[in-house]
Parts: C-alpha cells; structure tokens; sequence
C-alpha cells in the first residue's frame, strides 16, 4: 500500500471516529460539558444564612481547622500553640482542648456541646 492510499485511509477514520464519539445530551455550562444545575430545595432562610455568614467572618475558621487567611495563601491549618511559662508548656491559643473530633458518630448532645463551642469563637 502506498503512502498517499496510508493518508486517505486515516483520515477517513479520523473523520468518521470523531463525530462518534461526541457526547450528545449533555447541557454545556461556562465550557464545561456534562454539567447541568438542578434546584436544591432547602429549609434555611436566606436570613440564616446571611447570619452564618456574618459570624463566620467574624471566626473564619472552618469545621476540620483550617483558617482563611485571604489572598493566594487561602486556607492555613490552625495548629495548637504552646508558650513556655514558669517551667511548664501552657496552651496559648484559642482552640478548644477538651472538645471530641467532629464526626457523623457523635451524639446530639456532643455535636450540640461542639456547636456551642465553635459559635462562640473557643
């Protein structure tokens, strides 16, 4: 077979493969084939969330300790900080030490106990 036939031969598959595998039915949204957007139906008002937000700024420290410090840094993981007084390692920050881990297994009474916690900033 010669060279030229070689040519034609691959770009007739080329031609005829493309289009196949096309995705069809897929709604294209800022570039991105395959995405779609559905309504999230929701029981906070936008009141609450609006007070959520407020308060988070005021603490911006999400749920597994990372702190947004803004700017290309982003997220910083808050780390505890110990100062060394009189002899002894004493905590010094903010965080809470006797609090459990956040978890799905938690009851309501620790993940309520954990809630009031980070509400009020410990």
């Amino acid at each position: 077979m010669s060279i030229r036939k070689s040519i034609i031969l691959a770009s007739l598959a080329g031609a005829i493969a493309l289009p196949a595998m096309a995705t069809s039915g897929t709604t294209v949204v800022g570039g991105e084939g395959g995405v779609q957007f559905h309504a999230m139906p929701s029981t906070v008002t936008r009141a609450q969330v609006q007070k959520e937000l407020a308060e988070w700024r005021k603490n911006p420290v999400t749920a597994d300790g990372y702190r947004d410090v803004g700017g290309e840094a982003g997220f910083r993981m808050e780390q505890h900080r110990y100062d060394f007084r009189n002899g002894k390692f004493v905590h010094a920050d903010s965080l809470p030490h006797n609090m459990p881990k956040p978890n799905l297994a938690m009851t309501a009474e620790e993940r309520a106990q954990w809630e009031a916690t980070n509400r009020a900033g410990g």
